[in-house]
């Protein structure tokens, strides 16, 4: 069994948000979907990805604010 690190919740949030691992690499414009798996497996989303995702998100119709609460593990929601 892989212990989670405190992160991989929110992580996970993130992906969910998606709809999977690999619908979030497609909408990312990645070829394979090992970079999105690799943030699961570690628990973490370098910083330096967050706009990455802020796009792909807004070209998904996912709202700002629900992935910016699950970058931020808290709920809320705050500029990154």
């Amino acid at each position: 069994m892989t212990k989670k690190r405190p992160n991989s919740a929110h992580v996970e949030q993130v992906i969910a948000h998606f709809g999977g691992i690999r619908p979030m690499a497609d909408a990312m414009g990645h070829k394979s979907q090992s970079t999105v798996q690799k943030w699961k497996e570690r628990g973490n989303i370098p910083y330096w990805r967050h706009d990455e995702i802020f796009r792909a998100a807004r070209r998904k119709k996912i709202k700002r604010s629900i992935i910016e609460a699950a970058l931020n593990g808290n709920g809320r929601s705050s500029r990154i």
